[in-house]
């Protein structure tokens, strides 16, 4: 009873005690502390032994050593450790044992290898039986496999042979190519053929490769004059370093009419020129396809006319700055340029699909405009 003194007098209260609850279990009663009803439980448990245990203790049980003991106010609580299941049986070799309270498979802790040394779960060794042969240990038992090994492939040549190496069957095709005449080359080396000059061969792991030289097409002939030949393994067009048409007015003839043995170089055997003889025509002689064409004419009065050029780089595409008749024009290297034609009416139609008074009068014209030749001898 708490007393307050008040200007009205004492006045006296009880303690204000929260509810009991129901009783927790059998062994409760009612008490009265500090003023206030309370359970009493008891402030310990006593187990199987006689033993004392404060609320809140534990303690594993004597007669089972996998059950745990809880002191709590409604008394003691037992409960079973909390285990994973071992799972099916791993192999014919393992037996359930039991283990901190709870089962598992023991499979053993090693392998015993075929020389009786004992390995450890998860080591690997080396079949001594079998090199190419890698064994593990596991709680199976021993697993072995053997090393995996790439396919060699089809064979390169047929100077290879299969060998082992690393526990893998490999191509041996030799480090080296022997040749015809059986020199040694190593794999990478290039020589050429013994037996052809313009063959190139190169040593490989499959053996050797031939090669060709690689040669550019000579092309179409230049002139009736040209003939193939081979320098350095290839074909080219020769058409003489040094002949050349003689001086058209060297020769000592006399002729009362004109008369060509030859149009152009086409109408000459190989190696030789169509040339024009002052005063007598054309003929087929030695020459150069590169010269200028010779301009002098038949019977041609010298008239001096204003020239087209000084040098070469005067003219325009493939002409070049050439003699004609006493000046230099730009004109067409290698053809026909007469510097006269004769009073004929004898048409010819010409590639450009112009109408000619002659071949002569075409021939003129081509000095100066390349690639135009005579189509046929009439009209277009």
């Amino acid at each position: 009873m708490t007393c307050l003194c008040t200007y009205s007098g004492i006045v006296k209260s009880k303690k204000d005690c929260p509810s009991p609850g129901p009783r927790p279990n059998a062994g409760c009663e009612i008490v009265v502390e500090d003023c206030c009803q309370t359970w009493d439980c008891g402030k310990d448990c006593k187990d199987q032994n006689g033993v004392h245990h404060n609320v809140g203790d534990t303690w594993v049980d004597p007669r089972d050593p996998c059950m745990t003991c809880l002191c709590t106010y409604s008394g003691i609580v037992k409960s079973k450790k909390d285990c994973p299941s071992p799972g099916p049986r791993p192999n014919a070799g393992c037996k359930i044992v039991v283990e901190d309270c709870c089962q598992k498979w023991d499979c053993g802790k090693d392998c015993k290898d075929q020389n009786g040394v004992h390995h450890n779960v998860g080591d690997t060794w080396v079949d001594p039986r079998d090199p190419c042969m890698t064994c593990l240990c596991t709680y199976s038992g021993i697993v072995k496999s053997k090393k995996d090994c790439p396919s060699p492939g089809p064979r390169p040549n047929a100077g290879c042979e299969i060998v082992i190496e690393d526990c893998c069957q490999k191509w041996d095709c030799g480090k080296d190519c022997k040749d015809q005449n059986g020199v040694h080359h190593n794999v990478g080396d290039t020589w050429v053929d013994p037996r052809d000059p313009c063959m190139t061969c190169l040593c490989t792991y499959s053996g050797i490769v031939k090669s060709k030289k690689d040669c550019p097409s000579p092309g179409p002939r230049p002139n009736a004059g040209c003939e193939i030949v081979i320098e350095d393994c290839c074909q080219k067009w020769d058409c003489g370093k040094n002949s050349t048409c003689p001086d058209p007015n060297s020769f000592e003839r006399y002729c009362k009419q004109y008369y060509d043995q030859c149009q152009s170089d086409l109408d000459c055997k190989s190696g030789m020129q169509c040339c024009l003889v002052a005063g007598c025509g054309k003929e087929c002689m030695s020459g150069n396809g590169e010269r200028c064409p010779d301009t002098t004419g038949i019977v041609t009065p010298c008239v001096v006319t204003e020239e087209d050029c000084s040098t070469d780089e005067d003219c325009e595409g493939i002409l070049r700055c050439c003699p004609y008749g006493c000046s230099k024009r730009c004109l067409v290297p290698g053809s026909e340029c007469p510097a006269h034609c004769p009073p004929i009416h004898k048409p010819v139609c010409g590639s450009d699909g112009k109408v000619y008074s002659s071949e002569c009068d075409l021939k003129q014209r081509s000095c100066r405009t390349p690639y135009l030749k005579k189509v046929k001898d009439e009209y277009c």
